[in-house]
């Protein structure tokens, strides 16, 4: 009945991981959307990219470009607002991530991902045990 299609740049499931895990193709016509789903921003906006995922109820949405990265979150009438942090991960806000992410080129890949793995080490870790 949805009758809509998407590729998107990265999806995620995370809350319904059981009703999807070990399967080699999800249906969404009796699987649920995503959890999260993510659109970076290059070459067109994302503005279709997020008619249909709300269209498969997907949650939340990120979208992510140089010079901004939002939050989406899904409200119960279905349409989406912004948010200054995610409700698939609580403990991460917009400003974090995009900071994280738009990391000065002057880093290679090992080195910019040697850098996140200690920000979620020294800052993501301890502020979940800290329940915040």
């Amino acid at each position: 009945a949805k009758r809509v299609g998407i590729q998107g740049d990265k999806t995620y499931y995370i809350g319904n991981i059981e009703a999807v895990q070990g399967k080699g193709m999800i249906d969404l016509t009796v699987d649920p959307p995503p959890d999260l789903a993510i659109e970076v921003v290059v070459t067109h906006p994302a503005d279709e990219a997020v008619k249909t995922w709300r269209k498969l109820g997907v949650a939340e949405i990120w979208v992510a470009s140089r010079s901004e990265f939002r939050i989406l979150v899904r409200r119960e009438d279905g349409k989406y607002t912004k948010s200054s942090t995610s409700r698939v991960f609580p403990f991460l806000t917009a400003v974090e991530i995009q900071a994280i992410t738009n990391q000065p080129t002057q880093f290679d890949d090992t080195q910019w991902l040697l850098g996140l793995r200690n920000w979620v080490r020294e800052v993501l870790i301890p502020r979940l045990q800290q329940g915040a």
